[in-house]
């Protein structure tokens, strides 16, 4: 059976906008550059757009590819010594606690976004409507709280197994 979402589906979505924002970053800026140097005019808003569209949208959505990957902060200096079962419990617990974070960024951010679109939030300079990539915060959050879900809900994998085998069996 061909399933079109499946566990790898946030992740996924994450990856195709977070590399999505990283390649029109670096088009961009290059762009503008050269305009400055070239023609001396550069592209109008470069600051704006970085700001405002680009980093976000690489960071917040780069999240969830972190926490898809397991290549987040850890520390264990403190809970390597510890039993087995009782990394497991702090892994779950930290899990559930940055899922109610998650949740809480995804609800205000959802709040913000429809607040902004509403009064039609532009920036400083007025040459660019934000409004629109506000939600980018819910979205993102929303794919994160799905990749918490999908593992709180996977089985714990002990530190010991070989990471081929944990791809394998595990993901």
């Amino acid at each position: 059976m061909n399933r079109v979402l499946n566990v790898d589906t946030p992740h996924r979505i994450a990856a195709a906008v977070s590399g999505a924002a990283a390649v029109a970053l670096m088009l961009w800026v290059v762009a503008d550059v050269t305009m400055r140097y070239v023609v001396n005019s550069p592209i109008a808003g470069t600051l704006d757009y970085v700001t405002y569209v680009f980093m976000p949208g690489m960071s917040l959505f780069g999240i969830v590819v972190a926490q898809h990957r397991k290549e987040h902060i850890d520390v264990p200096i403190l809970t390597s010594r510890l039993p087995e079962p009782l990394r497991s419990i702090i892994s779950r617990l930290s899990l559930t606690v940055f899922l109610v974070a998650a949740l809480a960024f995804m609800w205000f951010g959802y709040e913000a976004a429809f607040e902004r679109m509403a009064t039609g939030e532009m920036t400083s300079t007025g040459d660019l409507n934000i409004a629109p990539w506000r939600w980018m915060v819910p979205v993102a959050m929303a794919l994160l709280v799905i990749q918490l879900v999908l593992d709180l809900l996977a089985p714990q994998v002990p530190d010991g197994v070989d990471e081929e085998i944990r791809d394998d069996q595990f993901n």
